[in-house]
């Protein structure tokens, strides 16, 4: 957990950082791919900025890296949350266990699987812009 508090440190500093700038943190969203999407899951599950919402897409997050649910800002905001369904890196069933674990404290997250690797879809990524779309305007 060390390295990835580390990390999300520097998230915290960027989100402050939009803030200052007048962005109000309910329109700010943060997301990754692979290892950044876990970096992004983390930050919005430990900050305590309210947050838009969260995008993590082919990534997986330890148990160890679990939050207090009760002790989480951004309980109730919507996270996207996708996988390949032949990735070649980090296998669909890492994205799965992942994404179960969250479903039992995060109400509002969702998980889609693409026919794809370990990699974007233009489909995947039509979802990923309707999703921020809805979460925080165009």
């Amino acid at each position: 957990m060390e390295g990835m508090a580390r990390s999300a440190e520097t998230v915290y500093k960027l989100i402050r950082g939009e803030v200052r700038a007048g962005i109000p943190s309910e329109r700010i969203m943060i997301g990754g791919f692979s290892q950044g999407a876990a970096v992004a899951l983390f930050s919005a599950m430990h900050t305590q900025e309210r947050l838009g919402g969260c995008v993590a897409l082919s990534t997986m997050l330890p148990e160890k890296d679990l939050p207090d649910p009760s002790q989480m800002v951004n309980k109730d905001i919507p996270y996207f949350q996708a996988h390949g369904e032949s990735d070649n890196i980090l296998p669909l069933s890492h994205g799965i266990q992942t994404s179960k674990i969250l479903k039992q404290f995060l109400p509002n997250h969702q998980f889609k699987t693409y026919h794809c690797q370990h990699e974007c879809t233009d489909r995947e990524l039509a979802d990923v812009k309707e999703f921020i779309e809805t979460c925080v305007g165009h």
